[in-house]
C-alpha cells in the first residue's frame, strides 16, 4: 500500500555512505530539513577506503567532524619494505602542502569515518533510516516525489525540494535519471580483505611486500574490521 506524501523536506539523501553522510551533515549546517535513506539494514562495516585527504579534513571541520576523525585515525610515520629477503624501515613523510592546517595522510578505514558521520547526525537529532529503498521518483515544478520501501514492505511517497543520489555505482538515482555511468575494468586485479593474521609484524603499521607475482600491502586497521 502506498501512503500520501509525508510532510515534505528539504533535500532527500539516498545513500548513507561517506558522501551521503557528510553532504547531510553539511546541509544540517544550514538549517537544511533532510531525510536520509539507505537501501542496507546496517552500516557498513569492512574498510573500502583506509585513507583520509587533507581537504576532506578542511571541508569538513566547519561543521564539526573533523576532530573526532583525527581522534579516531592514525598518521603513519613509515612503512616497512619487504624485498627479495632484505627488511628496509622508510618513512613516510607528511606531504610538502603549506597551504592547509592537515599536511598529512589520515589513515582511517571507511567504516570508521562512517561511524564518526553518524555519531555527528545523532547528535543534531537526525538518524539514518536504514532498510529503505527508494525504488522510483519523479520530478515537478515543486521538486521531487519519490516512492520509498521500507523493511515492513510498505511504500510510502516523500517530497522533498531536491534528491541527491549518493548510492554508489548501482545509483537508482543516477539509473533513472538517465545518466551514465562509464568507465572500464583495471588492466590488473586487486584484492581487498579484512582479514585476522597471525604473526609478529613489529615496527612500523604497514609493511608492503614486493614479489614477482605482485605486491602484497599489510595494515593494522583496529578490531572489529572483519
Amino acid at each position: 500500500m502506498t501512503a500520501r506524501p509525508a510532510d515534505p523536506v528539504d533535500v532527500l539523501v539516498v545513500g548513507a555512505g561517506p558522501t551521503g553522510l557528510a553532504l547531510a551533515a553539511q546541509l544540517a549546517a544550514f538549517g537544511a530539513s533532510v531525510r536520509v535513506v539507505d537501501r542496507r539494514t546496517v552500516p557498513g562495516r569492512e574498510s573500502r577506503a583506509l585513507v583520509v585527504q587533507p581537504r576532506t579534513l578542511e571541508v569538513l571541520r566547519p561543521i564539526g567532524v573533523t576532530q573526532a576523525l583525527l581522534d579516531r585515525g592514525d598518521r603513519p610515520t613509515g612503512v616497512q619494505l619487504h624485498l627479495d629477503g632484505r627488511d628496509l624501515a622508510m618513512p613516510l613523510l607528511d606531504t610538502d602542502a603549506d597551504d592547509t592546517a592537515y599536511p598529512f595522510l589520515l589513515v582511517l578505514r571507511q567504516a570508521e569515518v562512517e561511524a564518526a558521520l553518524l555519531a555527528h547526525l545523532a547528535a543534531q537529532g537526525l538518524a539514518v533510516e536504514w532498510g529503505v529503498e527508494l525504488l522510483s521518483y519523479r520530478g515537478d515544478e515543486a521538486g521531487v516525489v519519490g516512492a520509498l520501501r521500507h523493511p515492513s514492505g510498505r511504500t510510502a511517497l516523500v517530497r522533498a525540494r531536491y534528491l541527491v543520489g549518493c548510492d554508489g555505482a548501482d545509483s537508482t538515482v543516477r539509473r533513472q535519471a538517465g545518466v551514465a555511468f562509464e568507465g572500464g575494468d583495471y588492466r590488473s586485479s586487486v584484492l581487498l580483505a579484512d582479514i585476522d593474521l597471525d604473526g609478529d609484524l613489529a615496527g612500523q603499521p604497514a609493511h608492503v611486500f614486493v614479489g614477482r607475482e605482485g605486491v602484497l600491502i599489510l595494515m593494522a586497521v583496529g578490531e572489529h574490521a572483519r
